[in-house]
């Protein structure tokens, strides 16, 4: 339209018809981002929970959050104001955009780059006296007369910050990058999300390129000890860890992550699968991989976070973090007490379950927290509780989470399918259109039957026929039970390339988050099914295997 300077409209210039939008329909399960979130309660932090087999997102979570309907018909004044002037930041998308040191989290990625570039056997062993001086700093560990003889297994499974600073030595900056890079660390992983942080992975490219004085371009070999921890330079996302731990217990298939599952043409009502591009094998030897996996599989055993785990009925792997908000002086103890809040350390957590053949990945922060057993973990047990055994926690055990407690075994908890679904009092979010891209995405809670949706989606190709006959079988669409889900799974096609892991076809899981238009049915997402494999070498048979609906010196570090 053209207008005067006083608003009266003079003429039409040009206009375009109203285009209609296509439903997005996305791998979130909306019952598991729901409970993450509950769990949470007002803390700050972020958690994503990825399937390995695909790369599909099930859980992408950043708190505080804020309410989007605020935006649709423009937001006034006073909470605009509100939102950004808020000192937890809760416009920060801080699963996609928050960066932080990743803390031991990164160790078995550093225990992994050893034995890949064969700087390690997993029989050699140091001397960890709680303390390692290079030049005329001492590194230290938390651990009061350290932890003695170590091998790498050992130095995962009990967290030894020592053994990881020689490691990180000997090594080398540029050659961790290298090893690093390829995994997503300090490089935007391709998400179908606007917004990607890329974060830091050191080098000493990076550095010349960074800083500007010559004095600070120069890399300093004391820089390097503390890359070995997860501090120092080192700045990642959680989608960054969670999406590099998926492609490590996978064997090595570095697939991009995807939120975005099919989408449904307005007109047609036809269901289509985004393209993506193919996995990237990174070559990784199996005996390594698994050896790694099996260490994170004592964490939760005989590590860290076995107070966490205890009772979990399933293997599972995982890695606690701690990580520093603040440097601290080489001769300055930390003190959570002595400290502001936001001053505290990171807690951290990674995980994967089950042991033998995951089918999620998650790393998960909660800011300023301290140690990673104490907040991140429980937050994580109850996320695999849900995953593995479709357990959703009782009121009570969430309360407790939610201010920093639950690090024993929950109690109360209750199938998910007990749960009634929308929870009372849940607002639903207003349809938002954007007629210039064409999209219109709508988060529902409630769907057709499953046999209806399987149909719909085989019909338009999205799902594999056979494999929406069987997601549509009888005790498939409702059915919480692992012997539902266990009898779901189809065989796996057999790979022709070089990788050990073949991504199975897609079935049909339940919970998801739906989008639809206003009118049309909604679909749930396909997910593939767990391909039969004996279990790995060295773990425990899986006792439940269902599918339910700025740098910090390492001084000081904590695990």
């Amino acid at each position: 339209m053209e207008t005067t300077a006083g608003g009266f409209i003079v003429r039409r210039l040009s206009s375009t018809p109203a285009v209609p939008g296509k439903t997005v329909v996305l791998s979130i399960d909306i019952r598991l981002q729901k409970l993450v979130e509950d769990l949470f309660g007002s803390r700050r932090g972020a958690l994503v929970a990825i399937d390995p087999r695909d790369g599909q997102v099930l859980a992408f979570v950043s708190k505080p959050t804020f309410d989007p309907n605020l935006f649709v018909d423009g937001i006034d004044q006073d909470s605009w104001q509100a939102l950004n002037d808020s000192a937890d930041k809760p416009l920060l998308n801080r699963a996609l955009r928050g960066t932080y040191p990743p803390g031991s989290t990164y160790k078995p990625f550093m225990a992994l780059a050893a034995l890949e570039t064969g700087k390690r056997k997993p029989g050699d062993t140091i001397y960890d006296p709680g303390y390692w001086i290079y030049g005329n700093h001492r590194f230290r560990s938390p651990e009061a007369g350290g932890l003695g003889m170590v091998n790498l297994a050992r130095a995962i499974t009990m967290s030894s910050n020592v053994y990881f600073y020689i490691l990180a030595h000997d090594i080398g900056v540029d050659a961790i990058h290298d090893f690093m890079a390829p995994l997503g660390f300090g490089q935007r992983t391709g998400i179908d999300l606007q917004g990607e942080a890329r974060g830091v992975l050191p080098s000493q490219e990076w550095k010349r390129k960074t800083f500007k004085r010559p004095a600070q371009q120069r890399w300093l070999p004391g820089e390097t000890i503390s890359l070995g921890i997860g501090q120092g330079y080192n700045n990642f996302t959680m989608l960054q860890v969670s999406h590099a731990l998926a492609t490590m217990v996978n064997g090595g298939n570095n697939y991009q992550p995807r939120v975005a599952l099919a989408l449904q043409d307005a007109v047609s009502h036809q269901f289509v699968r985004p393209d993506r591009n193919k996995p990237v094998y990174l070559g990784y030897k199996p005996e390594n991989v698994q050896l790694v996996k099996n260490a994170m599989v004592n964490v939760t055993v005989a590590g860290t976070s076995r107070m966490s785990f205890s009772g979990a009925g399933y293997v599972s792997g995982g890695k606690t973090g701690t990580a520093q908000a603040v440097t601290l002086g080489q001769h300055q103890r930390y003190s959570a007490s002595a400290m502001s809040e936001r001053k505290r350390d990171h807690s951290l957590y990674e995980a994967f379950a089950p042991a033998d053949h995951p089918t999620i990945a998650l790393a998960v922060i909660v800011e300023n927290a301290g140690f990673g057993a104490t907040a991140a973990a429980p937050i994580a047990r109850r996320v695999l509780d849900y995953w593995i055994k479709g357990l959703y926690p009782s009121e009570a055990d969430i309360e407790a989470v939610s201010h920093g407690g639950g690090a024993g075994n929950p109690g109360g908890s209750r199938p998910v399918a007990t749960l009634p679904w929308p929870p009372a009092g849940m607002k639903l979010l207003t349809p938002v259109r954007n007629s210039n891209r064409g999209v219109t995405a709508i988060s529902a809670l409630t769907g057709p039957s499953a046999p209806a949706l399987t149909h719909a989606m085989a019909s338009s190709g999205a799902v594999p026929p056979a494999q929406a006959a069987a997601a549509a079988a009888p005790g498939s669409a409702a059915a919480p039970s692992a012997a539902a889900a266990s009898g779901a799974a189809s065989q796996a096609s057999a790979a022709s390339a070089p990788p050990p892991y073949a991504p199975p076809p897609a079935a049909l899981r339940l919970n998801q988050l739906f989008l639809r238009l206003p009118g049309q049915g909604s679909i749930p997402r396909p997910v593939p099914a767990p391909a039969p494999s004996a279990p790995a070498s060295g773990l425990a048979p899986e006792t439940a295997r269902r599918v339910p609906p700025a740098p910090a010196a390492a001084s000081a570090v904590r695990r």
